[in-house]
């Protein structure tokens, strides 16, 4: 088998090598384990926004906590999901 910008492959070496690009390349989830809390910038109504730091990169980001009880509760699933939306 042979690849036009590449040696012949032999015992997959080259294959392996193409796919760990690959699956570096793809987005992998994200969860709040990967910040650090820094301390809280802003509350609202239904949120708090706090400044967190990621672990393997050190960039801060503004990360907003919602009260899911509370937006449901008030009937405001509509807003916030247009303001996530907007977000991304």
């Amino acid at each position: 088998m042979y690849d036009r910008n590449l040696a012949p492959i032999q015992d997959g070496e080259v294959l392996i090598t193409v796919f760990a690009k690959i699956a570096a390349n793809r987005r992998k989830s994200i969860s709040s384990g990967d910040f650090e809390l820094v301390k809280v910038i802003g509350r609202g109504g239904f949120s708090r926004v706090l400044l967190a730091r990621k672990k393997d990169t050190g960039r801060l980001y503004a990360m907003k906590i919602l009260k899911k009880s509370k937006i449901i509760r008030e009937k405001k699933i509509k807003p916030i999901l247009s303001e996530r939306a907007v977000l991304e």
